[in-house]
């Protein structure tokens, strides 16, 4: 005869596994928010100026994720057949002189003036 428990929900639960990985996440966001924070803190501009770029960082990109996961799959494959050979085109300009720009020996950049996209 199966053995019966008092409480059919605990029964039925499943740990979702996204809840560990964003818990992973928001993890080392902190965590290394922190030690940035402890490295930063001696520094002449002020123990919050990479603390505010970084927390900036994170809200940009929080919200780009949020906004990635919106958007429709079969939307994004309709287009692909485009946008692979702009990027393509896109990549052979950063090797055109006065166009890509250099930094730090390689050329991986595009821009003009203060604007600078790395396109790869």
């Amino acid at each position: 005869m199966p053995v019966r428990r008092s409480d059919p929900a605990a029964a039925r639960f499943v740990p979702n596994p996204v809840a560990f990985i964003v818990v992973g996440i928001i993890g080392l966001t902190i965590l290394g928010l922190t030690i940035l924070f402890s490295a930063s803190a001696s520094f002449k501009q002020g123990p919050y100026f990479y603390l505010d770029k970084q927390l900036f960082g994170v809200v940009a990109a929080t919200a780009l994720c949020l906004l990635a996961s919106r958007i429709d799959l079969d939307y994004v494959r309709r287009y692909a057949g485009w946008v692979a050979p702009v990027m393509l085109f896109l990549l052979v300009l950063v090797l055109i002189p006065h166009l890509g720009i250099t930094v730090k020996g390689s050329r991986r950049w595009l821009g003009h003036g203060a604007v600078r996209l790395q396109v790869s």
